[in-house]
């Protein structure tokens, strides 16, 4: 398992179109969960989106955008890398008038050999704990 990890600053007073763009380069086939970390402060003022050209990846739709206030947002996925190193773009602004935020971005990546048995093997745990009553 590789994570990638992306620490952005991002100034007051962006918008969209003035945005903060970083990029992560992924050499792994499969993108299995993004992280974004928000600090405490950022009181869902900053906002943030993944995406691999104008697909976006995270949160899902292009008019959406992460937020978050001293917490962690999590996205499962089994998305296969369409390239070799895959370029993905980080995109946040900041709608806070008075100060520079920081967010944590992190995507953990695998081989699709171990993604594929990590999502069979996960998705029989989650069967078999419901046909026993676990969950």
């Amino acid at each position: 398992m590789t994570i990638y990890t992306k620490l952005l600053e991002v100034p007051a007073n962006t918008t969209y179109y003035t945005a903060k763009v970083a990029e992560l380069e992924i050499d792994e086939d499969v993108i299995t969960k993004i992280r974004v970390g928000f600090p405490v402060g950022c009181a869902y003022l900053v906002k943030v989106q993944i995406l691999y050209g104008l697909e976006v990846l995270a949160p899902g739709n292009e008019d959406e955008a992460i937020v978050g206030h001293g917490e962690t947002v999590e996205f499962k996925m089994f998305w296969k890398v369409p390239e070799k190193p895959c370029t993905i773009h980080i995109i946040a602004w900041n709608e806070d008038d008075t100060y520079d935020h920081k967010v944590k971005v992190e995507i953990e990546a695998l081989p699709y050999a171990v993604a594929f048995w990590y999502k069979a093997v996960g998705k029989f745990v989650s069967l078999f704990s419901r046909l026993i009553g676990l969950w």
